[in-house]
């Protein structure tokens, strides 16, 4: 079975902002979804906030206001509140009604100190053993459609140079270790001032090796996909999260009419997951009847003729490790079971691919629910430079966009201040 290719395509490196009219004739919400990392409360507010304002500026000459609103939100017990920060954006002359709001999604927090370095070590091990025979029985899924780079050439991804990095990342933190011990002795022989130096050495590697854990601990817990792991809770707390911000979005807001018109999701790196996660977790509550203000069938109980699609208007996805993880940290499941590999793949099966294509099962199980969501527009950013990223080609009915960032090595973080990826954000997603 052969699979159509997804259509590409490549970003003008041009600064020079195109007139950008039209965005803000509704009512439309942005939630941004940030990946690993030791962000702050806002932060990803802050970041995608003001080079999109910064953008949509320069793409008009009239005058754009900003202004911080509270989103009252049900809390975690009954008759609890609490309140959202909203950024919202809108042209100064601009009707009632018409503007974009801008949601984040925080989850550094459930992640902080929950994974060990020892633990780390034994993930990475376990995970390049387990990817190792499940890349070569799917390596024809991996054809890739990325410029030649470190990881791809010839349209071939090349699993072993990224098991190696995986590697590399497993020994880094008993390396910070081991120097941070020795230097540490070192600095205690000097005379006189040996003690300051000491102390100032252990202040830097504690805190250089805990980033470092805190970082790649966001990964070890968040594609936690075994129930009996430790973390599962974790990544389900997370995942519960997203999809009630999500939901939050697309439901009504006083019981005549939807929140809002026109809903993007957007996120970054591991973010790309989770909220990739809370599309699926939206389309298992929706044929649950569970989504205020939709029926079984994804149509609006409030507006006629209005389709959950119609609302949900694009997914964006920027520095994205989805085909990564795919092959690479998701739960195995050999080719003989072939009633449980084809529940996983339900279960996951926004935009997804068919990975029978090199087998085929004794028996077809059918799935749970119709894919009322593949429709949804989703354009994802990638950079040849940013290594965590790439050409998304284990799904379909999105454009993969090189955005030729202008730095020359790891580009991972450079998405959030890149104009020509806003623009064309703003090109499709806002008109």
């Amino acid at each position: 079975m052969v699979h159509a290719k997804n259509p590409s395509e490549a970003l003008a490196n041009d600064r020079n902002v195109p007139s950008l009219p039209g965005w803000d004739r509704y009512r439309t919400a942005i939630l941004v979804i940030h990946g690993i990392g030791d962000q702050v409360p806002l932060e990803t507010l802050d970041d995608f906030g003001r080079t999109l304002v910064e953008t949509l500026a320069a793409g008009t000459a009239e005058t754009i206001e900003l202004s911080h609103q509270l989103a009252r939100k049900p809390g975690s017990g009954p008759g609890e509140i609490w309140f959202d920060n909203v950024l919202r954006i809108r042209k100064a002359e601009a009707p009632e009604g018409h503007y974009v709001d801008l949601y984040e999604y925080y989850w550094a927090n459930k992640t902080e100190d929950k994974v060990k370095p020892d633990e780390i070590q034994a993930w990475v091990s376990e995970v390049t053993r387990g990817a190792r025979k499940f890349y070569t029985e799917n390596a024809e899924l991996a054809a890739t459609d990325e410029p030649n780079g470190v990881f791809t050439s010839g349209g071939q991804f090349h699993a072993g140079r990224y098991r190696l990095l995986l590697g590399a990342v497993g020994v880094l933190i008993p390396a910070v270790s081991w120097t941070a011990e020795n230097l540490l002795r070192l600095a205690a022989l000097i005379p006189v001032v040996g003690g300051a130096f000491r102390s100032l050495l252990t202040t830097f590697f504690s805190s250089s090796k805990k980033r470092l854990a805190n970082t790649i601990g966001d990964i070890v817990v968040y594609t936690a996909s075994d129930r009996r792991s430790r973390y599962y809770d974790v990544r389900q707390d997370i995942l519960g999260g997203a999809v009630k911000a999500f939901r939050y979005l697309l439901e009504s807001e006083d019981g005549q009419r939807h929140r809002y018109d026109r809903v993007i999701l957007a996120g970054h790196s591991l973010g790309t997951q989770v909220a990739y996660d809370a599309v699926n977790r939206l389309v298992h509550q929706l044929d649950e009847g569970l989504v205020t203000g939709w029926d079984r069938e994804g149509k609006s109980a409030l507006v006629p003729g209005l389709a959950l699609t119609d609302v949900f208007a694009g997914f964006v996805t920027f520095g994205s490790p989805l085909d990564k993880i795919a092959f690479f940290l998701r739960a195995q499941v050999p080719a003989e079971a072939y009633v449980r590999r084809q529940m996983v793949a339900d279960y996951h099966s926004f935009k997804q691919r068919d990975w029978t294509v090199n087998w085929t099962p004794r028996f077809r199980v059918r799935p749970p629910f119709r894919r009322l969501l593949d429709g949804v527009p989703w354009r994802n950013y990638f950079d040849q430079r940013d290594y965590v990223s790439g050409s998304l080609d284990y799904y379909e009915g999105l454009t993969n966009v090189d955005a030729r960032l202008p730095k020359k090595f790891f580009t991972h973080n450079d998405y959030w201040a890149y104009q020509p990826m806003y623009i064309d954000i703003v090109r499709h997603f806002l008109k």
